[in-house]
Parts: C-alpha cells; sequence; structure tokens
C-alpha cells in the first residue's frame, strides 16, 4: 500500500498592529494531490484543511471550481493572520496535526482500495 507523505512548510512573522501571520504550504506530495487547502469558490475566502472528502469533492483549481459550478476547490498554501501570538501557535500547530491526519486517512483509504484476500464465509 503506497504511504502519502507531504512536505509541509511553515512561516510565522510578525507585523505592526500588531499581528500574527502564518503561511503554510504543501511544497511537495507523494501519492496524493499538494492541494490540501480548501476555498470558498465565491469569496476566496479560506474554509479549512482538507479531509478525505474534500479532495474527491473539489477540484485544485478555482477555474475547474467556476466551470462545474462547486461551492469549493483545493490550493496548495494558505495565509492567515492572527490577533495574538497563542492563536498564531496554535495555527502552526492544528496545521500539522491536520496535514497529517489527512496524509494518514488517504493512506489508509488506499489500502482499503487494494485488498487481495479470500474470505469463507459460512451461515449459521
Amino acid at each position: 500500500m503506497p504511504t502519502v507523505t507531504y512536505q509541509l512548510q511553515q512561516i510565522t512573522t510578525a507585523h505592526d498592529g500588531p499581528f500574527y501571520r502564518v503561511y503554510q504550504e504543501i511544497l511537495d506530495a507523494t501519492n496524493a494531490e499538494k492541494e490540501v487547502y480548501v476555498y470558498r469558490t465565491s469569496t476566496d475566502e479560506f474554509s479549512h484543511i482538507a479531509t478525505i472528502h474534500d479532495m474527491n469533492a473539489w477540484p485544485p483549481t478555482k477555474e475547474e471550481a467556476v466551470e462545474d459550478d462547486l461551492e469549493f476547490y483545493r490550493q496548495v498554501s494558505v495565509e492567515r493572520d492572527w490577533l495574538t501570538i497563542s492563536l498564531m501557535v496554535e495555527d502552526v500547530n492544528l496545521g500539522v496535526v491536520r496535514v497529517q491526519l489527512l496524509a494518514s486517512a488517504l493512506t489508509d483509504v488506499d489500502g482499503l482500495l487494494e485488498i487481495d484476500r479470500t474470505l469463507t464465509l459460512t451461515g449459521a
């Protein structure tokens, strides 16, 4: 069963205001598409990090989403601003956890799609 891996880059910066920016980008992916950040087609607002459903339901470009009249599309990066350092750190940590969960789920699903077994089933 092929393992899904993502190479995630995270950059944090402090700005006048003050506010704190988190930039996250999938630099590379193995056995999966890199576009894991889900955006609303009508507003281009970031919605969430993809689930397995999102990876299958939403296209990797806005153009495809517009053409097919879909509510969401996926991209390789997201940039968000936070008012506190603690919210910024939470975003960084959640980004790692959600991308890891996606990689694990995609690996598990792929394994389920490649079952090769023989069962003997007997009625009671």
